[in-house]
């Protein structure tokens, strides 16, 4: 197996942290992003919490989204990053380890307080309730407004908030998304959750009729 010499490592994912802080324009601020993101998500690279107290599928869901929260939070917040007080992955493995409790406690108490959640419906509710996640699906798929299907990533129009969301409940990780599409999992995630934040009233309110 291939080692890693983590020195050069940190050393690179420094560089990346200032380049993306120094950036004159989002373009460059959002390759440097994408780059530092890239080399955190290689393998053995950062902390994987909670490890043995969860069955192995169990825990690869919980840490993939946990990875989607803490992505999304670097890249809004990569400013806030102060490499007088640690590695930039001692920084994200603190994050990980705060946000893995948090999607941990949300799963148990069986509730939907994080907006990107919505994919998880079929996941954490009780089976008496898995037909609330359906007619979001069938909301998604029906898009009566056409509104979901319209919007989509500069450049790139068959990555709509409707495919993207669809492919989220049916499980599928940004990983595989992003791949799919040809657009990194920070921009992906970006779009998803500004635009999920428009359309969540709408969302809730069908769930509550």
């Amino acid at each position: 197996m291939h080692e890693i010499d983590f020195e050069v490592l940190d050393s690179q994912l420094a560089e990346l942290a200032e380049q993306a802080k120094q950036a004159k324009s989002a373009l460059e601020r959002q390759r440097s992003l994408n780059r530092l993101i890239h080399l955190l998500s290689q393998p053995r690279v950062l902390y994987r919490p909670q490890v043995n107290r969860h069955p192995p599928d169990v825990h690869r869901d919980l840490y993939n989204e946990t990875c989607q929260r803490v992505w999304l939070y670097v890249c809004r917040n990569i400013g806030q990053y102060n490499p007088q007080r640690g590695s930039v992955r001692t920084w994200v493995n603190y994050l990980l380890d705060k946000r893995f409790i948090d999607v941990v406690k949300e799963r148990n108490g069986r509730r939907i307080t994080y907006v990107p959640d919505i994919a998880e419906l079929e996941k954490v509710m009780p089976e008496a309730e898995i037909s609330d996640a359906q007619i979001l699906q069938e909301y998604i798929t029906q898009d009566p407004t056409g509104e979901l299907r319209k919007k989509h990533i500069k450049g790139h129009p068959a990555a709509s908030f409707q495919a993207i969301a669809l492919r989220i409940l049916a499980g599928k990780t940004w990983k595989e998304i992003s791949e799919e599409f040809r657009i990194p999992i920070s921009s992906l995630s970006a779009f998803y959750q500004r635009y999920l934040k428009k359309v969540a009233p709408i969302l809730r309110q069908r769930l509550r009729h």
